[in-house]
């Protein structure tokens, strides 16, 4: 993949909306991905061939489907949700609270260990994507802040 073909892919890519892209060419594939929140630091994007050349590109903060002023809480390790801090208590956030950085917004259980889903700036909950009790994945969207 010559240079200019690679940097007008990364240049589309870095304009468009999309969340992923993999591109083969030849013997090489291209494959990007965009941060999972607009607070992450960095993301080196990476090409790959058989021959397992690599080539770093552009970093990106741009969050899955998030507008610049957002920022979407992504689920860091598989594990269990839990809305609230004990079972029947009323939920810790709920769509459209005001809410500050560095608040807790619900609790990850994974391997009887506990870990805050924390926001990442201030802002009003827009949406949140799970359910008490509900099994999320790595990189599953949990809540929108606006």
């Amino acid at each position: 993949m010559k240079h200019e073909e690679l940097m007008a892919i990364l240049d589309g890519f870095h304009q468009s909306d999309l969340i992923s892209l993999e591109v083969t060419r030849g013997g090489n594939v291209l494959k990007l991905k965009r941060a999972s929140t607009l607070e992450s630091s960095h993301l080196p994007i990476e090409a790959t061939s058989d021959s397992a050349e690599k080539i770093s590109a552009h970093d990106y903060q741009v969050s899955e489907g998030a507008q610049p002023t957002e920022a979407l809480i992504t689920s860091p390790i598989h594990g269990i949700f839990h809305a609230s801090e004990k079972p029947g208590a009323s939920p810790l956030v709920t769509q459209g609270d005001q809410v500050k950085s560095g608040q807790t917004l619900g609790i990850l259980e994974a391997m009887k260990m506990f870990h805050n889903l924390c926001a990442t700036k201030d802002g009003v909950i827009k949406e949140i994507f799970c359910v008490d009790g509900e099994e999320v994945e790595v990189d599953k969207p949990l809540f929108r802040i606006i």
